[in-house]
């Protein structure tokens, strides 16, 4: 099948920031005396920051509104991530190629705008991403379908006809339920099984970009 767009999740798929979250969700739990469990990132992976959040209360009996603990924890997430956010291998390669060839393309994430500015701002291709959509854009996020339908709906193009790059079983059900062709790439902190979500998995973005030089699957723009 060719495809006329690609949309790009951020967190895990672009930026290795899961383990930025991971380390504040730690710190979090470590000042109110409790223990992480990996059990809580199998939880809240690909599931935007709010819900996330409420997981933690729920999972260690924190009396904190969820909001409060997002504001704590997203304060050392913004912090880290300006010190210290570090691209996926690929990431680089393969945003330049869809600039290149002028594919449509956008950004389509659960974080905040504010969360996807401090993340991309260290990366010299993020400017290639114009278009980028938040979970602050819709009233349900990953893993409904509504941010990739708002990003299709923007870029002009049928979501059938876009390919989606996920790292998350959530991101993928998302992507995946709004018609959309998804290829995981599976981050470390998460699970590598898509079975029964998607067939295409693939070990990092070089591997997308190899497949897609490979089978030409884009219609739109400049195809070599």
């Amino acid at each position: 099948m060719k495809f006329s767009a690609i949309l790009f999740d951020l967190d895990g798929t672009l930026v290795d920031s899961e383990s930025v979250w991971l380390t504040a969700e730690q710190d979090f739990l470590r000042r109110r005396g409790k223990v992480y469990d990996p059990v809580l990132h199998a939880a809240t992976h690909g599931t935007a920051a709010l819900e996330s959040m409420n997981i933690i209360r729920r999972i260690y009996g924190i009396e904190d509104e969820a909001e409060a603990i997002l504001n704590e924890v997203t304060t050392q997430v913004k912090a880290l991530l300006k010190a210290h956010s570090v691209a996926k291998p690929g990431a680089a390669e393969i945003l330049h190629y869809v600039k290149s060839h002028q594919l449509p393309r956008a950004l389509v994430s659960n974080s905040s705008h504010e969360i996807i500015e401090v993340t991309l701002q260290n990366h010299p291709w993020a400017s290639f991403l114009e278009l980028r959509c938040s979970a602050d854009d819709v009233k349900n996020p990953k893993p409904a379908p509504d941010l990739y339908l708002y990003a299709a709906q923007k870029l002009g193009i049928p979501p059938q006809e876009c390919l989606v790059i996920e790292d998350s079983h959530n991101g993928a059900k998302a992507a995946v339920a709004a018609g959309a062709t998804c290829f995981a790439v599976p981050d470390s902190q998460g699970t590598l099984d898509f079975t029964g979500i998607t067939d295409h998995v693939f070990g990092d973005l070089q591997q997308v970009l190899d497949a897609i030089r490979a089978d030409r699957k884009f219609s739109y723009g400049q195809n070599n």
